[in-house]
């Protein structure tokens, strides 16, 4: 099956000049955030480590704070079964050392970097990623070398390539190849050299008809990379991906075109299917706030086999 026909070229035309103003990443799931730091209960800290021990697959998102070098700020998406589990974590050497959430975080990674368990990144040498976060102590290079590692950015550019093959009148079909090359006159292929890699933002827009947005948890480029390391591994076809986009989202293209840019302001704001959830936890002392964000699947909306869940699959609940 080929791209070739107009129809579908204008589509895709449409989705690069507007990016931006494509559907919000939606979300195959149902997934739970736990934002842990030096306030977060001892329970929830307890949480993590039970939720940890029963999962084999995690998806690593590094964050760098230039201006605070002794801060470790990371995403860590523990994918189960029937759910997906976020943990953000804001940690500080010199203020939380030797403490609870020290020794919590420290038991947390040797969970993760089991030999036993994948993590997936995306681009790069995940050592390269953590290496600026050895000096905390809280994992060791040894015990990164140990896990099994898959960088998906490399792994998506193989799958889509084969996927997604040049037309007929294309310079690299005739020459039998699927790399990506200077003379590659195919739209739906973006990249034009052998060396270059995909962006997760044009991934997720190239492959789903989505926009990967940006929030004030920013939990978002976990998902996404979750996401598509399903599709490699479903090895989804292109008649799948063209089925994913007709039903949620190609139908909507006009609609979509029409609204403009949404503000940053408002794509910073929590997914409207999301909801918190607080608990106050009284000591001695001090009143610590934990939140959650939970997100649970609504039975009555539709859903496609196999291949995900609808924009009105999720509802709010609060228990």
């Amino acid at each position: 099956m080929e791209l070739s026909n107009e129809e579908n070229l204008s589509d895709i035309e449409d989705m690069i000049r507007n990016i931006s103003q494509l559907p919000r990443l939606l979300t195959i799931k149902p997934y739970v955030v736990y934002f842990i730091h030096r306030d977060a209960s001892p329970s929830m800290l307890h949480e993590i480590i039970t939720e940890a021990k029963q999962t084999e697959r995690f998806t690593i998102v590094p964050k760098y704070k230039s201006t605070e070098y002794d801060t470790m700020s990371m995403h860590i998406e523990l994918i189960q079964q029937t759910a997906t589990i976020l943990v953000s974590i804001d940690y500080s050497h010199e203020k939380d050392k030797r403490t609870l959430l020290y020794d919590t975080l420290c038991q947390f990674f040797s969970i993760i970097f089991h030999s036993s368990n994948l993590v997936q990144t995306w681009g790069g040498n995940l050592m390269h990623k953590l290496k600026p976060f050895l000096s905390h102590e809280l994992f060791t290079i040894n015990q990164i070398n140990q896990c099994r590692l898959s960088d998906i950015q490399q792994e998506f550019k193989i799958w889509y390539n084969q996927t997604f093959i040049h037309q007929i009148c294309c310079y690299h079909y005739l020459q039998y190849d699927d790399i990506d090359g200077p003379f590659c006159s195919c739209i739906y292929r973006p990249y034009k050299s052998v060396s270059a890699q995909w962006s997760l933002l044009k991934a997720v827009a190239y492959t789903f008809n989505e926009y990967l947005y940006d929030h004030t948890y920013d939990i978002t480029k976990c998902l996404a990379i979750t996401k598509l390391a399903d599709v490699i591994e479903q090895q989804w076809t292109i008649q799948q991906v063209e089925e994913y986009k007709m039903k949620y989202h190609i139908a909507q293209k006009r609609a979509i075109t029409d609204k403009g840019n949404e503000t940053k302001e408002n794509r910073q704001k929590v997914p409207e299917n999301v909801v918190k959830k607080q608990k106050i936890i009284h000591t001695n002392t001090t009143t610590q706030t934990t939140t959650k964000i939970v997100l649970v699947p609504d039975p009555k909306a539709p859903s496609l086999n196999g291949i995900g869940t609808g924009p009105n699959s999720y509802k709010q609940i609060i228990r």
